[in-house]
């Protein structure tokens, strides 16, 4: 019986997820000088962290969910933005034809600046299929989940 537990108490550690950095509410500064606000993940190693990036009109949460934080635990980095004019960020909501310079200002931000590896992006939201008109190399796949378009730029 002794074994039965050790194994249980293992097993409970194992599956626990693993520390994490969190930087909550950090603002990214647009070219026009408004403040998005996003939430960053990192792996608790030092380094370089490949990059996921969501921005949402949905508003971006008060902490790491479990489907992100499945991709933490395996050295990525998450980013979660409320974009502009939702939620902590500011500006007015304009859907649609903010999204290019927006997009691309939190590329910048994110992925050339250190936030993530300095040169690839992973993007989530139907807003960045409108972004990636703009995308340099930094910009390596988009997945909308919210229409049925895949977009990989290499």
């Amino acid at each position: 019986m002794p074994k039965l537990y050790l194994f249980v108490a293992c097993a409970a550690f194992a599956a626990s997820p693993k520390p994490i950095v969190k930087q909550m509410n950090v603002p990214v500064a647009m070219r026009d000088g408004v403040r998005l606000f996003a939430n960053v993940f990192l792996p608790s190693d030092h380094g370089t962290f490949p990059t996921i990036l969501v921005r949402t009109p949905y508003g971006k949460g008060f902490d790491i969910v479990p489907n992100y934080q499945a991709f933490v635990d395996r050295g990525y980095a998450v980013v979660t933005e409320d974009v502009r004019g939702r939620y902590e960020s500011e500006g007015a909501f304009q859907p649609l034809t903010q999204e290019p310079r927006d997009g691309d200002d939190t590329i910048d931000w994110g992925c050339r600046s250190g936030e993530g590896d300095r040169g690839k992006c992973h993007s989530v939201r139907l807003s960045e299929v409108l972004r990636s008109l703009e995308a340099g190399q930094e910009l390596v796949e988009i997945e909308d989940d919210e229409a049925t378009v895949k977009v990989w730029v290499e």
